[in-house]
């Protein structure tokens, strides 16, 4: 599979004939499909036919669904959310809801459960249109995520976004200093 996904972006970037671009889309598809078939709880697979049907067709319905089983599939996974959220950041743009919808869920896991080193390195992968978007869904007001995080994992996380302490997750605030005094 990974061969084939390959020889598929290479051809593209090499601006190969449309003919042979196409047999390679179908061999990717194909042996996405038959992983698929064999595995169907595979949140990679659903993340690889997402990519590549992404890649060729565009924004479609079939993108998202199977952007959708990925998330069903494979929720938690670290390494996938690693290329799940970059993949919802340029999906995001189209403004479609379940998209939006699809990269908040990710990104309130990421906040809330991932290696805080995850986080640092899928908000510097993302560009500056993702980690603005990151930036706005920590600080949105996501009460129950930011609520459930530590005091000193919640730091951490302001810091690699580069945000200050909001006055809700301060013990005391001074708002004539804009000081927080001891996390909650």
């Amino acid at each position: 599979m990974t061969v084939k996904l390959s020889v598929l972006e290479r051809r593209l970037q090499t601006t190969a004939p449309t003919e042979i671009v196409a047999q390679s889309y179908d061999a990717v598809k194909q042996g996405i499909g038959h992983l698929l078939s064999c595995f169907p709880l595979n949140g990679n697979g659903w993340m690889r036919l997402a990519m590549s049907t992404m890649r060729l067709e565009g924004p479609t319905e079939s993108v998202l669904r199977a952007v959708e089983f990925s998330a069903l599939t494979s929720p938690r996974e670290g390494w996938l959310l690693g290329s799940r959220i970059p993949f919802l950041i340029s999906l995001r743009q189209t403004e479609d809801p379940r998209a939006i919808e699809a990269l908040n869920h990710d990104l309130d896991i990421l906040f809330r459960w991932m290696p805080t080193g995850q986080v640092r390195e899928i908000y510097q992968a993302t560009g500056d249109y993702g980690q603005a978007v990151m930036r706005d869904r920590f600080s949105s007001g996501n009460a129950d995520v930011i609520a459930a995080i530590d005091s000193d994992r919640l730091e951490r996380l302001y810091q690699i976004l580069g945000l200050k302490i909001a006055e809700r997750d301060c013990a005391r605030y001074f708002s004539r200093l804009k000081t927080c005094i001891g996390k909650r």
